[in-house]
């Protein structure tokens, strides 16, 4: 059979300046990789400036047997237009939704038009689906042994270019690994499904995967998962395996900061790890207390404080993200937070809007209170006033300045950690800075048409 898997974009709008993500699908990787005896190809339309053209394309280049389709609560519309085509192109091929959306709606999905839809992980029963032509809701097993899974990279190459980060012009190409599955933690904001353990892959299965990525030319590796840094002894394990291989590959990864001590940051830096995003979100600790980031919100403040000197004291680039709009957040609350976390000197600081995810915490409360309908998925501060004490359009001048504010610093700060650490990576950027300075100079208008691309798609790392 011929099998079709696809990543919707957040739109279908076609865009100027692609803002390349930073990371392939890797979940329907997983699943083309479980696949046996039938031909399986991906197309990830979140990762190109012409989605509608493209999807037309590959939905028209064979007979599709079955497609499936990965939801996210925010690409509802996207999927809604994808089924539509599928119709027109494609009628007869069986239906298969996964994802997070559809973990939670799976009801509606099958209304939707999929024929079958997987709650949960979909590698141990997406060969019996398909095989059976399984309709309905089918509720996927959880793996707790995720060395047994094959590696996923081996169709990465159809997909395109991707890069952990829009503002750091890095050379050789990149790839992505994930290393664990589950988060122990519970951010009231975070809309992924819970209740599921944090199971982690072992140190000697991940280094099987680099390896096999270096043989592949990857020399650029962006770790996946929400917190890369959760156990300082596994990370130690991995660090002492990798370093007698003898390979030349370089790391980007995100991190909280109550788990980066100096330690972590000394192992991290031996691994070779470049660029760490910083799920700060704020330092104000009635804030920090209804993100429940933190068991202790006061204390919050010297956490952050702590761990970007750690990555300035070993010279790992790191990036400070924080979260505008919470409903008690005044715009002097969030400038405070602002201050404190530049005067850190992170060298990147990205603002992302408030968004009230189906499943979060966040979500089910404003659904309780009346403030939320329950079919409204993805509910954003920017289009919902009420939400928030910041009003829309002083949330976009925020975006702005601290956009600006980023590209200013990176001239001065980042700059000067380069070349405070200066090796043959950190050179090469330098490098690529410096063409990149050149070509937006020579084309002012194309930069700000780049500029306001990499604003809306939220141009921080690891986004």
């Amino acid at each position: 059979m011929n099998i079709l898997l696809i990543n919707p974009p957040e739109n279908f709008e076609e865009k100027k300046h692609v803002i390349r993500v930073a990371s392939p699908p890797l979940g329907l990787m997983y699943i083309k990789e479980m696949i046996k005896d039938n031909h399986v190809e991906i197309i990830d339309l979140s990762n190109t400036d012409t989605p509608e053209k493209d999807m037309h394309s590959k939905l028209k280049s064979k007979h599709w047997d079955v497609i499936g389709v990965s939801i996210m609560s925010y690409t509802l519309p996207s999927v809604l237009h994808i089924l539509k085509k599928i119709k027109e192109v494609c009628s007869d091929a069986f239906l298969i939704a996964g994802g997070v959306h559809a973990s939670f709606k799976a009801e509606e999905c099958l209304e939707l038009g999929f024929d079958s839809v997987i709650i949960g992980d979909g590698e141990l029963v997406i060969n019996n689906i398909i095989e059976n032509k399984l309709k309905g809701v089918i509720k996927g097993k959880e793996i707790s042994d995720l060395d047994s899974l094959p590696f996923p990279n081996g169709s990465i190459k159809e997909l395109g270019d991707y890069i952990p980060s829009n503002s750091f012009p890095l050379p050789d190409k990149c790839s992505s690994i994930i290393t664990s599955r589950g988060c122990p933690h519970d951010c009231n904001f975070c809309g992924r499904p819970k209740k599921r353990k944090h199971v982690k892959r072992s140190p000697e299965n991940v280094l099987k995967e680099l390896i096999m990525l270096e043989c592949e030319g990857y020399r650029n590796i962006y770790v996946v998962d929400d917190n890369f840094t959760t156990n300082l002894k596994w990370i130690k394990k991995l660090v002492d395996i990798y370093s007698k291989e003898n390979l030349d590959m370089r790391f980007f990864c995100s991190s909280r900061v109550d788990n980066f001590t100096q330690d972590m940051a000394k192992q991290l830096k031996r691994l070779g790890v470049y660029i760490i995003s910083f799920g700060i979100e704020s330092v104000n600790p009635e804030v920090i207390r209804f993100y429940n980031k933190y068991r202790y919100p006061e204390r919050w403040k010297n956490l952050v404080e702590d761990a970007l000197k750690n990555c300035n004291s070993e010279g790992i680039y790191s990036q400070a993200s924080l979260i505008v709009g919470a409903p008690m957040e005044t715009e002097k609350i969030f400038y405070e937070s602002y201050g404190f976390v530049k005067k850190q000197k992170p060298d990147l600081i990205n603002v992302n809007v408030l968004t009230y995810m189906i499943g979060s915490k966040i979500w089910n409360d404003a659904v309780k209170e009346g403030l939320v309908n329950q079919n409204e998925y993805s509910v954003s501060v920017l289009d919902r006033p009420d939400l928030a004490l910041i009003e829309p359009d002083q949330i976009e001048a925020i975006n702005r300045m601290v956009f600006d504010d980023v590209n200013k610093n990176l001239k001065r700060h980042a700059l000067l950690k380069t070349i405070m650490h200066l090796d043959k990576f950190k050179l090469k950027i330098l490098f690529n800075w410096s063409l990149l300075n050149l070509k937006r100079k020579f084309d002012p208008q194309g930069w700000t048409l780049e500029r306001n691309e990499l604003i809306r798609a939220g141009y921080g790392f690891g986004n």
